[in-house]
């Protein structure tokens, strides 16, 4: 079953919730942001729509989105663990093309590995730089990249 992707609804808050700690545990093993680095991200999400992806009446994945002039900004796509590798990502980039004037941008660490993941759905790298706003072992690299609508995710 392909996975449905909406709107979020307030009453989605504590399975979104869920799904952002499922995906945060992943990330926290690599790095931990910046108390600057938190507080853009609380920037962010001001203004931002989020979307859920539901299997089966569950929701499972979740993604924030942020217009910016002719950019999309995607941020925290969070996928939960016991629910990777069936499309849910896929289904959430999908819903973002459709939503994104000219082009989808995020941002992502290296070391996570998210960079071949995000390749995979159609983004490409388009700038590299030491990630001075996370910790973690050793020199961390900020990874930008975006994806075109029109190609598909």
């Amino acid at each position: 079953m392909a996975p449905h992707v909406r709107p979020a609804l307030p009453a989605d808050a504590d399975a979104i919730a869920r799904v952002d700690a499922s995906g945060t545990r992943t990330l926290r093993a690599v790095y931990r942001p910046t108390p600057e680095a938190l507080e853009r991200g609380r920037g962010l999400r001001a203004g931002s729509e989020t979307l859920v992806a539901e299997l089966d009446g569950e929701v499972v994945g979740v993604v924030r989105l942020r217009a910016e002039g002719e950019t999309l900004q995607l941020f925290a796509l969070f996928v939960d663990e016991a629910h990777r590798r069936r499309g849910v990502a896929r289904a959430l980039v999908a819903a973002a093309c459709e939503r994104a004037p000219a082009r989808i941008a995020l941002h992502t660490i290296a070391e996570t590995g998210n960079v071949p993941i995000f390749a995979r759905l159609g983004f490409v790298t388009v700038a590299e730089q030491a990630a001075d706003d996370v910790t973690g072992d050793g020199q961390l690299t900020d990874v930008a990249m975006e994806l075109r609508p029109g190609r598909p995710a």
